[in-house]
């Protein structure tokens, strides 16, 4: 079983890191014209709704991973970023199956307010609490200090969640952003 915890964790973090880059590449890719041109912006703007599909949907198998069959014991804040990622699954389901592209504003709503969650949990897990706000474990919850995942001197599974958020929400927008400059022309 450790063996397996051990690459769980390892792939995890490696795809946190991934995300991560990919989010500083789209966020430049957002604000440069020339950037914004190139095949591979497009590639994530025609796709977008099916990649936030599937980010959404790895984030809620490896939630579920880590709490039911690791034993990870999910925290007050990880039931509230669970609330955000897991209803995304759905939503991005229904409007991939219905061709609805009119869900994406809901979806960016949605990451938007999980990684706001995220990061204050992840800040708060890392030992820096500037509104000194607990969060205490309560009945069968785990802390929310307690830190199951530390990769790479960063990574943990708050960080996780909020990078999929984060990748998720700056899929839609620009895709969104492409939608609207089309309509524009």
């Amino acid at each position: 079983m450790q063996s397996f915890v051990s690459f769980i964790n390892i792939f995890w973090s490696a795809s946190t890191v991934i995300a991560d880059l990919l989010i500083v590449v789209l966020i430049i890719a957002l604000f440069s014209p020339k950037l914004k041109k190139t095949g591979f912006v497009q590639f994530f703007e025609k796709r977008a709704l099916l990649m936030a599909f599937l980010i959404s949907f790895l984030a809620t198998f490896t939630s579920l991973i880590y709490s039911d069959v690791i034993g990870y014991e999910p925290c007050k804040l990880c039931w509230f970023q669970r609330i955000f990622m897991y209803s995304q699954v759905i939503l991005f389901g229904v409007a991939i199956f219905r061709r609805d592209t009119g869900i994406k504003i809901y979806g960016i709503v949605l990451s938007s307010i999980g990684a706001i969650v995220a990061l204050f949990h992840y800040i708060g897990q890392i030992g820096w609490n500037p509104l000194n706000l607990e969060c205490l474990a309560i009945g069968y919850s785990a802390s929310c200090a307690k830190n199951f995942v530390l990769s790479l001197g960063y990574v943990t599974i708050p960080m996780m969640a909020f990078s999929a958020f984060v990748l998720i929400a700056l899929l839609l927008l620009i895709s969104m952003k492409k939608t609207a400059e089309t309509e524009k022309t």
